[in-house]
């Protein structure tokens, strides 16, 4: 299925910047 790959991608590069946006925060503070 292309859509399931398609959302799996999508997501695992959701968690990606999510990380890097924690931890650009936590170095912020």
């Amino acid at each position: 299925m292309k859509f399931y790959r398609v959302v799996l991608r999508l997501s695992m590069i959701m968690a990606t910047l999510f990380l890097i946006l924690n931890r650009a925060f936590t170095k912020a503070r």
